[in-house]
């Protein structure tokens, strides 16, 4: 229904004009970013509750349950473990997959068929590495 969403959008417009203004007169560099996020937050609650009432079959927030868990904690464990390591290039990109890992495993731990749900929209091929040049040379030509 493109009506529904039209609105939705429309709605999503007028608070980022609402709450952009307001927020940095309020708040500054902060309040800005708070304003220009507040959309986003407001936006996704709507947009699942209509889809609640427009596909009472897809149990939306039995889908979300875990991701929202998982990155609340990963949230809160990058924030107070992982940024004291975060200073250089290399200890950042560490945090970072450390962080993907929790996430992974929380989820793993919580709903397990939804990450091999996930991974299975991912295409995945095994090449031989004796096989290596003879696919590539199919690639190339």
């Amino acid at each position: 229904r493109p009506g529904v969403f039209l609105r939705v959008a429309c709605v999503w417009t007028a608070i980022t004009w609402i709450a952009v203004p307001i927020g940095t007169t309020y708040g500054g560099t902060l309040g800005f970013a708070l304003g220009y996020a507040s959309h986003v937050v407001i936006g996704n609650v709507v947009i699942a509750e209509v889809l609640r009432r427009m596909l009472p079959e897809a149990r939306f927030w039995r889908r979300v349950r875990t991701p929202l868990l998982a990155a609340s904690v990963t949230a809160v464990v990058g924030h107070f473990v992982l940024t004291p390591f975060s200073a250089n290039p290399l200890w950042f990109s560490m945090a970072v997959g450390a962080a993907l890992v929790l996430y992974a495993c929380i989820v793993w731990i919580f709903d397990r068929q939804a990450l091999l749900r996930a991974m299975s929209i991912v295409p995945y091929e095994p090449v031989a590495v004796a096989d290596a040049p003879a696919e590539l040379a199919r690639a190339v030509s």
